[in-house]
């Protein structure tokens, strides 16, 4: 498998991200735009002026996306759910983690220190059907047998449960993929990053329905007003949300009551 150059300092990244936040306050002080995963506004994002990091919690345009999304299907289902977060980003999982709609919440991730859980997403050590909700953002993309990690990604959600999936996509094309490129700077040519292996196309959808996933493509920007995208700093992104069908064991089950 390619091994990514990335390096990690846990309390060194730790320390420095409390020093920016603190930093942040100050030197992008404003409220022309507001983050919706740390509801704190700002005069501008961290880089791009639309489409940037947050200066505080460091999410990016698709995370700000996903949870508008979360928390406008969230309201309508009060019962606490249990979440998996894969490969997790830090301002999404403070959040969820002072949640009241969320009772487990477990994060994972191969190699990222911090997380809750190492492994392989191809081979999740979790039981069948454990979680009601599995989030996953920017991951498949990065993974040789991305079937396998779907397939698994199914395995252990509940009944009725749903996995939001987020990647790279392209629209006018077919998915992309050659894992005998193993050069970075050709994978980010083809790719789009040094470590990816693929990047999905209109077949994506077909893909995740292998393992009996009802498959939604969502687009929430195209129902938002136009100042909210600029001011959340959205992009028009496809949300795929992967819901697991009940069993026709289930269906006896429930029949039988």
């Amino acid at each position: 498998m390619f091994e990514s150059p990335y390096r990690w300092v846990p309390g060194l990244s730790e320390a420095f991200r409390k020093v920016r936040r603190q930093v942040a306050g100050v030197r992008f002080a404003g409220s022309q735009v507001e983050c919706p995963v740390c509801d704190r506004r700002f005069a501008r994002w961290v880089g791009d002026p639309q489409l940037g990091g947050c200066p505080y919690c460091g999410s990016a345009a698709r995370h700000r996306l996903l949870r508008l999304h979360l928390e406008e299907e969230w309201g309508h289902h009060p019962p606490r759910c249990d979440v998996l977060h894969f490969a997790p980003e830090w301002g999404t999982e403070h959040r969820l983690r002072s949640d009241p709609r969320v009772g487990r919440y477990v994060t994972a991730d191969r190699a990222a220190p911090g997380v809750d859980v190492r492994c392989d997403i191809t081979l999740l050590g979790f039981p069948n059907e454990t979680f009601d909700v599995i989030l996953c953002s920017h991951v498949l993309e990065h993974i040789p047998n991305d079937r396998q990690a779907i397939h698994e990604l199914h395995r252990v959600l509940r009944p009725g449960g749903v996995a939001y999936i987020q990647v790279p996509y392209r629209q006018d094309s077919i998915t992309d993929e050659d894992l005998t490129v193993t050069s970075p700077r050709e994978r980010e040519r083809r790719f789009g990053q040094f470590d990816h292996v693929r990047v999905y196309g209109t077949d994506l959808a077909t893909r995740l329905q292998e393992p009996g996933f009802r498959v939604d493509e969502l687009r929430p920007v195209r129902s938002m007003a136009a100042a909210d995208v600029a001011r959340w700093g959205l992009w028009d992104e496809n949300i795929f949300r992967c819901q697991r069908l009940p069993s026709e064991r289930d269906l006896s089950l429930s029949r039988a009551y």
